[in-house]
């Protein structure tokens, strides 16, 4: 599996859609392609959901959707794993419409994300790339 030298890397801004300059369109090519090769319940274990879950945690939703969303095209239909990348897209999407000032948007993709969180749960028996259920709601409350 590839991983990257410096997991500290982070772009100079978030991007906000309409407020801030679009990031360079290859900014986060060799991030993305960190994954290749690796099997999706390997995903875990690559740089690319470690720079995906970090842009999530520290404010960057749209380059965490940006990357979470390689992973989660890469995922078998159907599977928990697509199932929960999903639900981890529509929480950093949730959290760029909060920023934004845009609540009705952010209201309806926390439902979204904790619809997809619950369905990526139902036949799980522990956790998932590291998530347990009850996470759900500390990455909703904490990441804002």
């Amino acid at each position: 599996m590839t991983r990257l030298p410096d997991l500290k890397w982070r772009p100079a801004y978030a991007y906000l859609p309409g407020q801030t300059e679009r990031h360079p369109e290859t900014l986060f090519d060799e991030i993305k392609n960190a994954c290749a090769g690796c099997h999706y319940y390997e995903f875990r274990e690559t740089a690319t959901f470690d720079y995906a879950y970090s842009f999530l945690r520290e404010g960057f939703y749209w380059e965490s959707h940006e990357v979470f969303e390689v992973l989660w095209m890469a995922c078998p239909d159907g599977s928990a794993e697509k199932t929960l990348l999903q639900g981890l897209i529509q929480l950093a999407n949730m959290h760029l419409k909060q920023r934004m000032g845009r609540q009705k948007a952010a209201i309806r993709l926390r439902a979204m994300a904790e619809a997809l969180w619950t369905k990526a749960f139902t036949h799980q028996n522990g956790a998932l790339y590291g998530f347990k259920k009850e996470d759900l709601e500390y990455l909703m409350q904490n990441n804002a």
